[in-house]
């Protein structure tokens, strides 16, 4: 079968420098830099002509999805019905935000059956308005369609839907019931107890299942439901422990048996247990959790600086940050800041005038939510720095004044009309509008104006943010150039990722040991290039991972340590079909094509994270490390090289 590539497509992968048809849309740097991918294809002598333009034009279509212009739309529409294309036009549909289902559903009597599941994600995307329509083709699917697809149906969910979940846990509660538990927990469907109580027998020996099953909701605890929880304290797999201690109601018994989890072997179910028990009404609790105190790792102890509720409890946790002040390790450095900083705005005021970076950023913040300093100066400096993170925390601490701020809006947006190297000052605008402006006509319109912005991350953002955007504002955010210049060595190396026979691996080499991860390279070639080259020059040595959220995931990557750091330029999204499971590694993001530095390594799977977030790599030794990992543990060294 012989296809003509489109004339954009096969300017921008021979290099040539003519303008696009009038009849395309202009996808500027951003279309360019990701349908690089395919000038390998082209090149190569595998493939004869028709094979060619087949991979070429999946390349095309994905990256039509991955820019999300409609703009694109009707060409992704075309190929729906193309067999050798059908699956990636559906996941590319999917991915176009405002797109209409219709597309979509006329494909429900004549998908191919190998994309049935393909069209139920892209379905529970696109179809938020038509969950009637949506049940109605799933009632069509056999098992284990049917299992598979209500990991993408949570998104839909309805009463008829609901309804026959649990007529079928009800009835035949079974190893491959997997993805009904799961459509219970993400539609936080209550239940009662009974069959929570039976699901959490039945699913003992499944740890995923049993992940799911430990998150759904019931309608009221019971003593046996209290018991079975207890009873998962002792379950081999750690993550089950942490979700069972998440999960048990706190009282007299659940609280000894939380305890007895402060000997846990995994630090991660230590730092839960922290968690539960550090809200606890009872003084022998608190006093127990200050004998442990020098036991802990320092992660533990933040733990309890944060969820400890009573001041006179956190006093001793707060104290024993008080020697992190001139720590040589960053991340307790930044802890004291965070936590013991407010207290002390003398201290304070040096690093935000000299320290720079995350930890002045962080400074800002806590200096700015003492009560005995005038904040006006600060607040003026902060908008002069023309930091983006320092400014960002200006708009931020300017939403948490209630009344009497020393500025409004209107002195904010005329700094905002500019673009910056980061976007975070105009994102801090942007999310808190509601705080900042009462009048929703008002905040319409500045949304609107926003997006007409010259930065096209700030555009996309604003888009996102607009309540029922029309296709004529969400076209017109995507008709001018996207400006963030992705360095020309991450390219370069992208394209040789895509030439190489054998996949790379990305070797971390943290405090707690190594982790391997093979990279995705023809999958998401200038993520895992950005990597590399930033592996390259020892970006990552020393860095702490700052996110760990038991069960869910690990994250690193960040510059600052203070969520929001990066290497100073950003890359675009390159979301493909890797799901997401435990050991995938992905992109992490501020919003749509703001990846730089920071990743994430998943603990267990989490299917609503598919489409969202580009998947580069994938650990394949090491996962025991990683359950292992907590905040501020290190990053040592990042390397790459080809995979044995």
């Amino acid at each position: 079968m012989k296809r003509h590539l489109p004339a954009l497509l096969i300017a921008v992968l021979v290099g040539c420098s003519q303008q696009p048809s009038a009849k395309k849309p202009d996808w500027s740097t951003l279309l360019k830099s990701r349908v690089q991918r395919s000038e390998a294809l082209l090149n190569g002598t595998q493939w004869n002509e028709a094979q060619q333009n087949v991979e070429a034009m999946k390349a095309y279509l994905l990256t039509l999805g991955q820019n999300g212009d409609p703009a694109g739309l009707p060409e992704i529409t075309a190929a729906l019905e193309d067999s050798e294309l059908q699956g990636t036009a559906i996941f590319a549909y999917g991915e176009v935000e405002g797109a209409d289902a219709t597309p979509l559903l006329a494909l429900t009597d004549t998908v191919a059956p190998e994309h049935r599941a393909r069209l139920a994600e892209a379905l529970s995307k696109r179809g938020t308005e038509v969950p009637d329509k949506i049940t109605a083709y799933w009632q069509t699917l056999d098992e284990p369609l049917k299992n598979q697809t209500l990991m993408y149906f949570f998104r839909n969910a309805n009463p008829t839907l609901t309804e026959a979940v649990l007529k079928r846990l009800r009835e035949d509660a079974q190893p491959q019931n997997t993805g009904y538990l799961y459509y219970l927990f993400r539609s936080e469907t209550k239940v009662p107890a009974t069959d929570l109580l039976r699901w959490l027998e039945v699913y003992e020996g499944d740890s995923q299942a049993l992940i799911y099953a430990s998150r759904i909701v019931p309608e009221t605890n019971t003593p046996e439901l209290t018991q079975a929880w207890i009873g998962l304290l002792a379950h081999a797999d750690w993550r089950i422990r942490t979700q069972a201690l998440q999960a048990m109601p706190r009282d007299t018994d659940t609280e000894a048996a939380m305890s007895k989890m402060l000997d846990d072997e995994n630090p991660n179910v230590v730092r839960t247990a922290l968690s539960r028990l550090s809200a606890s009404q009872d003084p022998e609790i608190h006093r127990l959790l200050g004998s442990r105190l020098s036991d802990l790792s320092p992660c533990q102890v933040v733990t309890l600086v944060t969820q400890t509720e009573s001041d006179t409890h956190r006093k001793p946790f707060l104290a024993a940050l008080a020697s992190w002040k001139d720590s040589e390790e960053p991340w307790k450095r930044r802890q004291w800041v965070r936590h013991v900083g407010p207290q002390q705005p003398e201290a304070l005021k040096p690093l935000v005038q000299k320290s720079g970076g995350g930890l002045a950023a962080l400074a800002q913040s806590s200096l700015l939510q003492s009560p005995d300093i005038d904040t006006t100066p600060w607040l003026e400096q902060g908008l002069a720095s023309k930091d983006p993170y320092l400014m960002a925390g200006v708009v931020s601490a300017l939403a948490e004044m209630k009344e009497n701020r020393p500025m409004e809006i209107d002195a904010l947006l005329p700094l905002a009309e500019q673009a910056y190297p980061e976007p975070d000052f105009h994102y801090a605008l942007l999310h808190e509008l509601p705080r900042l402006v009462k009048q929703k006509a008002r905040r319409t319109m500045i949304l609107n104006q926003f997006q007409a912005h010259p930065d096209y991350l700030v555009r996309l953002e604003a888009l996102r943010l607009t309540e029922d955007p029309t296709a004529a504002q969400r076209q017109a955010v995507f008709q001018s150039g996207w400006q963030h210049t992705v360095p020309q060595a991450v390219l370069d190396t992208a394209a040789e990722l895509l030439r190489e026979p054998s996949a790379r691996e990305w070797v971390l080499t943290t405090s707690k040991g190594e982790v391997r991860i093979r990279l995705f390279g023809k999958d998401a070639p200038i993520t895992c290039a950005n990597m590399v080259y930033l592996s390259e020059r020892d970006y990552f040595a020393n860095m702490p991972f700052h996110r760990v959220v038991p069960n869910f995931v690990v994250q690193g990557g960040d510059s600052r340590g203070d969520g929001s750091g990066g290497p100073g330029h950003t890359i675009p999204c390159e979301v493909n079909r890797h799901p997401y499971v435990r050991g995938t590694v992905g992109m992490a993001l501020a919003g749509k094509d703001t990846g730089g530095s920071q990743f994430f390594i998943c603990h267990s799977d989490q299917p609503h994270l598919n489409g969202g977030y580009t998947v580069f790599g994938k650990v394949t030794q090491g996962m025991d490390v990683v359950d292992r990992l907590e905040e501020g543990d290190l990053i040592l060294k990042a390397s790459t090289r080809q995979e044995p």
